[in-house]
């Protein structure tokens, strides 16, 4: 069964490895919210999972893609390049 997962979990990021390739051959530079909003205090959104849920979404493609990646936080704006 462990098996299976990780062979799940290699062609998920193989698939997304294609898809932000595909998309730097059109483009020479990606850009991308880091977040839906900005931070929140502590513990504020622990009874609203799909607020939490949606913050961690915006991030994950790029973590698991194993591209190179910069986080740049301005004073209104945070975005992933």
């Amino acid at each position: 069964m462990y098996a299976l997962f990780v062979w799940l979990l290699i062609q998920v990021r193989t698939l997304i490895r294609k898809d932000f390739k595909a998309a730097l051959e059109q483009n020479d530079i990606l850009i991308s919210p880091a977040a839906p909003s900005a931070a929140y205090k502590i513990g504020e959104k622990k009874d609203d999972p799909l607020a939490m849920y949606a913050g961690d979404i915006m991030t994950v493609k790029i973590f698991r893609s194993f591209f190179l990646y910069l986080i740049v936080v301005t004073r209104n704006i945070v975005c992933i390049i």
